[in-house]
């Protein structure tokens, strides 16, 4: 069992009752690590503290898991399983309070709506007008209980309801498909991958789990028995390097149990990154007592203050891994041209992929954030066209407009187990291949 830290579950804010606040500190008076669970996750109101309890972070992790409801790559395979219906809708909305001068969220769920609706048939549109009339009493009668994003999955033939309020805006979006939309939801997934932040020294240490831009687990680190100075007798009283012997052993076993949270962190979920602040000497000595997955994870290096506030140390993280993310988007296309160009297992354009997608072939899908495509698609057997045939090409059965090629790649891609990734930033290359490219399995 880990001792001598202390762990907050957080969402938005990091203000607390002072009268929780007092059962906090009477549970770490006593001698055990207190927890304080934060947020709606609990049912309370967020940024208060609704319970303490003592624990450690195994078992922290392990509760916390079980009750997770935070997006992942599990949500989207979910969602590709879906069997088709005579319509989804597909709902994003940005809620964010910094845009509070623009449309309120009813109003723009309107418009879209109304756009959405020119699109579809008289029949679909008398199945889905009743369900949208809800939708949009819903939106507008719960929008103060909303955070900054909300991403919404319904059916009006069944009784669907996917619902997940961000803490990070979303583009504004209606989608009425015969799959669920997520497109959208992938890259947000992909944009704001789990990581960790962490700051340590030969003292201390603090540790911030980021999921979807926002802390989700903070944890800080002491080691109790770090000799000090004394005016007489005890550790003054020790030789030079008996004394030196004893403060390297006590700054190990403090670096060796960060390293033990961090492993435990890892285990309560998929983390894509870790960020590390501190001195180089006490960095490099905590990196040894890391797991090889975990230490292989370590992307960023950083400097900042060991008490620095949590949200200036979150901004400037989000910065650095933004970078990382742009960088690890440009050698991804890169591979796949320079593979392409060389003959080898790439696909480049919307009919090159999705002619391997319709073969299984896909293993890495990479498609611009703005890619727009319609095709046709064939209901008998699933396969992907971009262009009209008399029948499918594969069974022979008639072919069905696409509107949402795009979406619906990246849903079959997601379906068969391939990795996406969305390419916010313009690259020329990928924009030169048409937006869309993959790596094969095979050539």
């Amino acid at each position: 069992m880990l001792d001598f830290f202390t762990v907050f579950l957080y969402h938005t804010s990091i203000r607390v009752e002072k009268s929780s606040w007092a059962g906090f500190a009477q549970a770490e008076q006593q001698g055990q690590p207190a927890l304080a669970v934060v947020g709606p996750r609990s049912g309370g109101s967020v940024g208060h503290v609704n319970e303490v309890v003592a624990g450690d972070v195994h078992d922290f992790c392990a509760r916390d898991r079980e009750g997770d409801e935070v997006v992942d790559r599990e949500d989207l395979e979910s969602l590709a399983a879906l069997p088709e219906q005579a319509a989804y809708v597909s709902v994003y909305l940005n809620i964010d309070p910094e845009t509070r001068l623009r449309p309120a969220a009813p109003a723009v769920f309107k418009r879209l709506v109304r756009e959405e609706l020119t699109r579809v048939g008289q029949k679909s549109r008398r199945l889905l007008e009743p369900h949208l009339e809800e939708l949009t009493e819903y939106i507008t009668f719960s929008r103060n209980r909303f955070r900054r994003g909300l991403v919404l999955f319904t059916c009006p033939t069944s009784d669907l309801w996917w619902e997940y309020h961000l803490a990070v805006p979303v583009p504004n979006a209606v989608i009425v498909d015969r799959r669920p939309s997520i497109k959208l939801l992938a890259r947000l997934i992909d944009d704001y991958q789990p990581f960790v932040i962490v700051l340590v020294d030969r003292r201390s240490a603090r540790l911030f789990l980021v999921r979807l831009g926002e802390v989700d687990i903070y944890v800080e680190h002491e080691h109790p028995d770090m000799p000090g100075k004394h005016k007489k007798g005890g550790w003054f009283a020790l030789s030079q390097s008996r004394y030196a012997r004893n403060i390297e052993k006590q700054v190990n076993l403090h670096l060796e149990h960060v390293a033990k949270i961090l492993d435990e962190l890892f285990k309560g979920g998929y983390i894509g990154r870790v960020a590390v602040a501190g001195p180089p000497e006490a960095i490099g000595a905590f990196k040894d007592y890391l797991a090889p997955v975990v230490r292989n994870r370590i992307t960023v290096f950083f400097r900042e203050e060991m008490f620095a506030a949590w949200g200036e140390i979150l901004q400037g993280v989000r910065e650095l891994m933004g970078n990382v993310e742009k960088e690890r988007e440009d050698a991804l296309v890169r591979e796949i041209v320079v593979r392409a160009c060389a003959g080898g297992r790439a696909a480049l354009g919307i009919d090159d992929v999705v002619t391997n997608l319709v073969k299984g072939n896909v293993v890495k899908l990479a498609i611009a954030a703005d890619f727009r495509w319609s095709g046709f698609r064939c209901s008998a057997c699933g396969g992907l066209l971009t262009y009209a045939f008399n029948g499918c090409p594969y069974c022979g059965q008639p072919l069905e407009e696409e509107p949402y090629l795009g979406d619906l790649t990246v849903q079959e891609a997601v379906r068969q187990g391939a990795l996406v990734e969305v390419v916010r930033h313009p690259h020329p290359l990928l924009q030169e291949a048409g937006g869309i490219a993959a790596l094969l399995r095979y050539a």
